[in-house]
C-alpha cells in the first residue's frame, strides 16, 4: 500500500505527544519512557527540520529518485532523510539545552522537554503546511512494506550516508545506555540558609531596639545522599567598628558571645527542616547573629551563617 499523504508527520506529532503525556501524566511507566524518548531526542526534531526544509520533491539531480512519482525531479530519498535527521537531532538537540541554560527555567526534565516538544511541534506544522502546497505527484510516497535496498547496488554517497547515520545510532544509543545504566552520583552536599519571618530572603531583623525581638528561619537540606545527623547552634557576637589604614570604619568581633538557642536535628536524604530563631538583642550595641551547623563525622563548623544586627542607644524607646 503506497500513500503521499504525510503519514510521517501525523507520526512525528503522536509519538512527541505521546512521550509528554507519558512524562508528565504517568512518570512511572520509565521504560515507555525510554521507548519514546530516544526517538524524541535523537530522531523527531531533526526529521521535522528535515521535512519543513524540504516537502517535497525538490530539484536535485537530473533524474527521478526513490519514492518520487513520474515527472518529478529527485527529491530526498528515505535514507537521506533519515541521516539528515539522526544528524540534524544531534546537533539541535545540545544547542537548545545550551540556550535553556541562559534562562530562568534552566536546563531540567519539564523546560527541556516541553522545548523540544514546542521545537518539534512547530516545525511539523510548517512542514504540513509547506507539503499542502504541493501537488499530491510532488509530494514524498510511502509505502507500509519496507522496500529491499542491495548494498552494492547504492551509490557511494548513500553508502557512506547510511555508515554515518548508523555511527551515529550506536554512538548516541551508547551513550544513553551508560547515562542509564551508570548514572554519575551528583555532588554530596547540605543547603543551609537563613530566612525573615515570612519565609522569604527578605525582612530580616536587621535593626532591633534593645530587648525587642525579631525573628528568622534556619533551614537544613540533606542532599547528602544518605541519612545525616546535624546539630545547630546560635549565638550573638558583640561587635565594634574601628578605622582601618585608610579610615574607613570596619567591624570587629568581640568576646564574650552570647549563645541564643541550640537544636539537633536527623534527616533523611533530599528531607528539609525549618526551625523558628528568636533574636533579643540584651544591650544598645552592634551584633553579629552566627549560626553554625555541626555535622556528624565533621571536625569543627560544618556550615556557618551571619546576621548583622544593629540596635541603635534609644531606638524604640
Amino acid at each position: 500500500m503506497r500513500t503521499r499523504e504525510s503519514v510521517d508527520l501525523f507520526g512525528v506529532l503522536l509519538v512527541a505527544t505521546a512521550l509528554v503525556l507519558v512524562i508528565f501524566v504517568a512518570p512511572a511507566a520509565s521504560w515507555l519512557r525510554v521507548a519514546l524518548g530516544l526517538p524524541f531526542v535523537l530522531f523527531l526534531p531533526g526529521y521535522a527540520l528535515v521535512a519543513a526544509l524540504f516537502p517535497g520533491a525538490s530539484p536535485a539531480g537530473p533524474g527521478p529518485g526513490p519514492g518520487a512519482g513520474p515527472g518529478a525531479s529527485r527529491g530526498l530519498g528515505a535514507l537521506e532523510r533519515v541521516a539528515l535527521s539522526v544528524g540534524l537531532s544531534i546537533a539541535a538537540v545540545p544547542l537548545l539545552g545550551l540556550a535553556l541554560n541562559y534562562t530562568p527555567w534552566g536546563i531540567r526534565l519539564a523546560p527541556v522537554v516541553l522545548t523540544l516538544y514546542t521545537f518539534t511541534i512547530l516545525l511539523a506544522t510548517v512542514a504540513l503546511a509547506r507539503r499542502a502546497r504541493l501537488p499530491p505527484i510532488a509530494r514524498p510516497e510511502f509505502a507500509l512494506s519496507l522496500p529491499r535496498v542491495g548494498w552494492r547496488a547504492m551509490a557511494p554517497v548513500d553508502k557512506a550516508l547510511v555508515a554515518a547515520a548508523l555511527v551515529a545510532v550506536l554512538l548516541a544509543a551508547g551513550a544513553t545506555a551508560y547515562v542509564v545504566v551508570a548514572p554519575r552520583p551528583g555532588e554530596a552536599f547540605t543547603e543551609f540558609y537563613v530566612l525573615g519571618p515570612d519565609g522569604k530572603a527578605e525582612g530580616y531583623p536587621t535593626t532591633l531596639a534593645a530587648n525587642q525581638t525579631g525573628r528568622v528561619l534556619v533551614g537544613v537540606v540533606n542532599h547528602e545522599r544518605d541519612a545525616a545527623f546535624y546539630v545547630v547552634r546560635a549565638s550573638l557576637v558583640p561587635v565594634t567598628f574601628a578605622p582601618n589604614a585608610t579610615g574607613v570604619l570596619v567591624p570587629q568581633e568581640g568576646a564574650p558571645s552570647q549563645p541564643l538557642a541550640s537544636w539537633r536535628l536527623t534527616l533523611r536524604d533530599g528531607e528539609t527542616n525549618e526551625t523558628a530563631l528568636d533574636v533579643r538583642a540584651p544591650t544598645a550595641a552592634a551584633w553579629k547573629l552566627q549560626i553554625d551547623l555541626e555535622k556528624e563525622g565533621v571536625e569543627g563548623s560544618y556550615r556557618t551563617l551571619h546576621l548583622w544586627i544593629n540596635a541603635p542607644a534609644g531606638a524604640g524607646t
